[in-house]
């Protein structure tokens, strides 16, 4: 089976680890009606009060100046 891997840029934001911290990081993306491919959210390793949600894409300036203007800190991170 072939198998293509390309780049893709990852929005990130940590967050606290508690009950719905992951809706409160994705409301201001869902008002501004932003398409998501890929949503993950996981616990950081060594850290339990700590968590990281990353999604993509994030892309036009509806998605990226909404978020910002509601202080949802989401970080571009490119993985290869």
């Amino acid at each position: 089976m072939a198998v293509t891997v390309k780049s893709a840029t990852l929005w990130r934001r940590e967050v606290e680890n508690r009950p719905g911290a992951l809706a409160s990081t994705l409301e201001p993306l869902a008002k501004a009606r932003v398409d998501l491919r890929v949503v993950m959210g996981y616990r950081l390793p060594g850290a339990e009060s700590r968590a990281v949600v990353e999604v993509h894409p994030v892309s036009g300036k509806r998605a990226i100046e909404r978020p910002s203007s509601r202080r949802t800190v989401l970080r571009r991170r490119v993985r290869k």
